[in-house]
């Protein structure tokens, strides 16, 4: 990890990474300052809320998210 960071030249004194929080992202930045990404927390929060949620139409209270999520992933079939 340092040599990459070090060929980028982006490991400096005071720097904070910031990754995902998976076990081997943790390891490698040990010896650093790191921070877990607070954007993939929160996607792992709402996947395991509405992992079991299908049907809009059962779910009024939370239809507009299910909608948007609906909608992005469209987008993100259409860019790849």
């Amino acid at each position: 990890m340092r040599e990459i960071l070090d060929e980028f030249g982006v490991r400096r004194p005071g720097n904070t990474y910031v990754t995902d929080n998976a076990a081997n992202m943790k390891l490698a930045m040990k010896d650093l300052s790191w921070l877990g990404c607070s954007g993939h927390n929160l996607n792992l929060v709402l996947s395991h809320v509405l992992k079991d949620v299908r049907d809009p139409d059962q779910h009024d209270d939370i239809s507009e998210v299910l909608q948007q999520i609906s909608v992005c992933k469209g987008i993100v079939r259409h860019v790849k």
